[in-house]
Order: structure tokens, then C-alpha cells, then sequence
């Protein structure tokens, strides 16, 4: 039951059809995780609570920072050197009297992954590293939970969905991780403030959907671009061999997931455009592969290039040389990492990604 002032605050939920006060009473219950206080976790946190999910439990280790204010505007400049759990729980009940916030001022690791995973209806990963985000995964599957994950680069981000319904993991997409150095954080590489505001948003309303069981669930990773203003997606299909949600599931319990430190920077991954133009024009080319999706083949491709899109890119490369040296490019250069990381796991050894992608390519040499 609502009280008067809940009424109130919810009256614009009881007039939708498909939530009224039954669907109001279903948040009410809920009891969702959120793993992550930052960017991501910003947003997620603020519309989960204002939507008046019942029960939020905030998991992060790191303290408020002044550069993290332009994207995380659930914390402010006053809370500066404050654990972001506890800024997060300040400001979320201002917002919603109405809600129960739980802070839990660590990292999470597989002693709080065992002990609190099983507690909740639903687990919303916003972390920015690798080892976090299997870890998570892995929790959600041995505890049949579903998970709603995102991750933002610079001007790009993705959600994904996964365990819905016990369907298909990250682990389906991703066997196993890579170093956490093939992709830099935010305070490595920089990110645009507003974009994780998108992607966390497009998290909430995911969560929200399943909540409620309202809608769609589709299998599938939406990839946004914000400099495009486009929207891609690629499906995700359960792997009959992914080592945690398969009937030949290798990982049957929580381990910590160590990170693999084999390159120290980016650049140890990438070649520029002016090595792979001096390579090309050269007597041994190496191979270059366009991970991008169909569509985008519409607007721009190389000509001399294979396309292998990145949802097909183990598969789509199993009869190559893996011993050949391959560039691989997408349209900017943060798919590419993705590939080359799973063209890797599969057995390839001369691999690089093209820095910049076929934007900075065409730039310089337009489409030859």
C-alpha cells in the first residue's frame, strides 16, 4: 500500500497501463544491486530511485573526485573526498523518502559477490574494468540473476543484457578477459560527460522493463555513437561451450579474476594509418579486416578489405592464416580492440587494431 504522499509522488506511473499501482507495488518490492557509483552508476542510481524501486544496494570503493563531476551528477563539488556510496545515499534520499538505500563502502570481490549476490531480483553492473565486470557475470549466472551491463569510450557506449532468463552471458560473447590495458578508462583516455548519462539512462530503463516485465527483452548489445547520433546492435546468442552458463561449464564457483598486465599501453595494440599505408604499399600487405556491421558498409568501405563484423569475428576468421599478420579496423578504433582481444583468444598472433579506425584512414587517403 501507498501512503497519501507516495500517491503523490508516483501518480504519473498509476496512469500508465502498464504499470498503474500493481506495477508500482512490483518496484516498491524490488530489491536491485548497483555495482559501480560513477558514470554509469550516476544515472542508474538516481532514475532507479526515482522510479521507487524499494530497495537499492550501492557497492563502490573510490572517494569523489573533482574530475569526476562532469559526468557523475549524483555526487557534488561539497562531497568532494567522500566515499561516492555515501554521496550517492545522501542525495537518493532526498530525492525518494520513500526508498531503503544500502551503502556498502568496497570494492566487489568474491567474499561480497557470495555473500550479498542471491539477495537481489536484478544486478546492474556500471563498472569500468574487466576484471569487475566477469566477476560480476559470473556471480549473476551462479545465482540466476539476471544483469544489465553497460560501458562508454570516449564518444561511444553499449548496453547489454545478459542472464536474462538464464540466456546467454558475457562469457557467451567473451570467453575470457582481456587485459584491462586493451581499453583505457575514463582517466586514461577521456570521456564526453553526457555519454555516460545516455547509456546509464538506457540501463535503467532495461532494468526497469525486466522488473516489471514490461516490453522486450532482446538478446542483444545496443552500441551508441554519440558524434553519429546512431544507434547499432548485434545480437547475443548462448554459447554451447561458454565456460560458466553452458552444460560444459568449466567455472562452477567464484574466482577472482586476475588482471592480465601483458601490454602496458594502447598503443602496443594499434598500428597508425601511415605504418598500415607504408605496409600496404609494400611487398608483404598484411590482411585488413572491417569489424564493422552491414549497414555501416552502406556509407563507407575500403576497398581492400574483408569484412568480418564483430559479432561474427571468431567465426568469420577460423579458415585464416592465424600466424598472418591482420590489421583490423572499425569505424574509429574502439571495436577493432574488442577484436583483436577475441581473434587472440582463438589463437591469432600478429594482430593490430587501425588507431582512429576508417575515419581517420579516409581523412588522409579518402577511399582508395
Amino acid at each position: 500500500m501507498f501512503s497519501k504522499e507516495e500517491k503523490n509522488f508516483y501518480q504519473r506511473h498509476f496512469l500508465l497501463d502498464d504499470i498503474q499501482v500493481s506495477g508500482q507495488e512490483k518496484l516498491k518490492k524490488s530489491k536491485v544491486l548497483i555495482i559501480g557509483l560513477g558514470g554509469l552508476g550516476s544515472p542508474v542510481a538516481t532514475y532507479l530511485g526515482a522510479a521507487g524501486v524499494g530497495s537499492l544496494t550501492l557497492v563502490d570503493g573510490d572517494v569523489v573526485e573533482a574530475s569526476n563531476l562532469h559526468r557523475q551528477p549524483i555526487h557534488n563539488y561539497q562531497n568532494i573526498d567522500k566515499y561516492k556510496v555515501y554521496s550517492a545515499k545522501e542525495q537518493l534520499e532526498k530525492l525518494n523518502p520513500f526508498i531503503e538505500v544500502e551503502a556498502i563502502n568496497k570494492h566487489f570481490d568474491v567474499n561480497l559477490a557470495q555473500t550479498i549476490t542471491s539477495k537481489f531480483d536484478l544486478v546492474i553492473d556500471c563498472t569500468d574494468n574487466f576484471s569487475a565486470r566477469y566477476l560480476i557475470n559470473d556471480a549473476c549466472v551462479l545465482f540466476n540473476k539476471p544483469l544489465v551491463s553497460g560501458a562508454i569510450y570516449k564518444f561511444e557506449g553499449q548496453v547489454s543484457v545478459y542472464n536474462y532468463k538464464k540466456g546467454p552471458c558475457l562469457r557467451c560473447l567473451y570467453p575470457k578477459p582481456p587485459s584491462d590495458s586493451l581499453v583505457p578508462n575514463c582517466a586514461q583516455a577521456g570521456v564526453l560527460g553526457i555519454l555516460p548519462g545516455i547509456i546509464g539512462n538506457l540501463q535503467a530503463m532495461e532494468a526497469l522493463k525486466i522488473l516489471l516485465n514490461l516490453g522486450v527483452i532482446q538478446e542483444k548489445t545496443l552500441l551508441y555513437n554519440a558524434l553519429e547520433s546512431s544507434f547499432k546492435s548485434f545480437g547475443l546468442r548462448k554459447h554451447k561451450s561458454c565456460p560458466v552458463c553452458s552444460s560444459k561449464a568449466t567455472i562452477t564457483k567464484l574466482t577472482a579474476i586476475h588482471k592480465e598486465c601483458k601490454m602496458n599501453t594502447l598503443k602496443e595494440f594499434e598500428i597508425s594509418i601511415d605504418q598500415l599505408k607504408e605496409k600496404l604499399d609494400g611487398t608483404n600487405p598484411p590482411l585488413v579486416i572491417d569489424c564493422r556491421e552491414h549497414s555501416e558498409l552502406e556509407v563507407s568501405r575500403l576497398s581492400f578489405t574483408k569484412h568480418v563484423p564483430l559479432g561474427e569475428i571468431q567465426i568469420g576468421t577460423e579458415d585464416l592464416d592465424k600466424d598472418q599478420e591482420i590489421v583490423v579496423h572499425c569505424r574509429s578504433g574502439v571495436r577493432s580492440i574488442t577484436a583483436i582481444n577475441l581473434m587472440a583468444q582463438v589463437g591469432f598472433t600478429n594482430l593490430k587494431s587501425l588507431a582512429g579506425g576508417i575515419i581517420a584512414w579516409t581523412n588522409k587517403y579518402g577511399m582508395e
